[in-house]
């Protein structure tokens, strides 16, 4: 077990002691799920402000002007003694290949079209950066990924307008943030804070819900959200479970296992 998985599962202990009751699953599948959603915290940290998009559109940019400069020169009278040792002719015909897709690339992001595979997984990686900036990095982890926790290890009753929300569901998130040391200006963050970075159960959207909540783009056929699919299709894994399945059926087996362990 790693340095900080370990810290997880003392984190989920302590979690189980002040609720009061032990946590649906193992501390283990906990542990592993709350690792992940430090990951993505750690990333909403890192792209919320800026993404390594502007650097590529800018790079892109470059290296077109550089193509264009360099076949400009190469038509210039003043190349000719030097074009015979030159591979001239495919030079040229690879750089006039190469021109279009880096004019496209100036201003390539999140909503492009992929042309091919190798761009559909460029868009997927920017349209993951690019998620964080719609929240703070406290916002995402209050109000998104210990929700989600919480409904899967603590209570999946809270649906609705309870996602998120009642004082038990306080209880767990400040006790997770406090031992994560997630604080503002050195101080823990107050359950009023906690609360307020809440939202609405993705499963039962409504109007309000996608006034607060960007909804992602359609990468698979009759998937609504990809990125918030990708989050739960990750918890899955993290619990050892199949990949495939909605968040509602992975809080299902959770409590069953979880039934079967207390019976024994």
């Amino acid at each position: 077990m790693s340095e900080r998985h370990a810290q997880y599962a003392a984190i989920a202990r302590c979690v189980g002691l002040e609720l009061g009751r032990p946590l649906a699953g193992t501390v283990g599948k906990f542990a592993a799920c709350l690792e992940v959603c430090v990951c993505w915290y750690e990333d909403a940290e890192k792209f919320h402000h800026g993404t390594p998009q502007q650097g590529f559109n800018e790079f892109a940019a470059e290296m077109a002007d550089a193509a264009e400069s360099l076949l400009t020169l190469m038509t210039n009278p003043r190349a000719n003694g030097l074009m015979p040792f030159l591979p001239k002719n495919n030079l040229t015909d690879e750089l006039q290949s190469l021109l279009p897709s880096l004019k496209r690339f100036r201003l390539f992001g999140p909503s492009s079209s992929p042309a091919n595979g190798l761009e559909a997984d460029l868009v997927e990686g920017m349209r993951y950066q690019d998620q964080f900036k719609q929240r703070s990095p406290f916002e995402w982890i209050a109000g998104v990924y210990l929700p989600e926790l919480f409904y899967l290890f603590v209570d999946n009753t809270k649906v609705g307008k309870k996602w998120g929300k009642g004082p038990e569901f306080l209880l767990f998130a400040s006790c997770v943030l406090r031992e994560l040391k997630i604080q503002s200006g050195g101080r823990a963050y107050s359950r009023e804070s906690i609360a307020k970075a809440g939202r609405l159960d993705p499963s039962k959207a409504n109007k309000d819900n996608h006034l607060r909540r960007k909804r992602g783009p359609s990468f698979d056929e009759g998937v609504n959200d990809p990125l918030e699919w990708y989050r739960h299709q990750c918890l899955a894994y993290a619990c050892g479970l199949p990949v495939k399945l909605a968040i509602e059926n992975v809080a299902y087996l959770l409590r069953e296992e979880a039934g079967k362990v207390g019976q024994k």
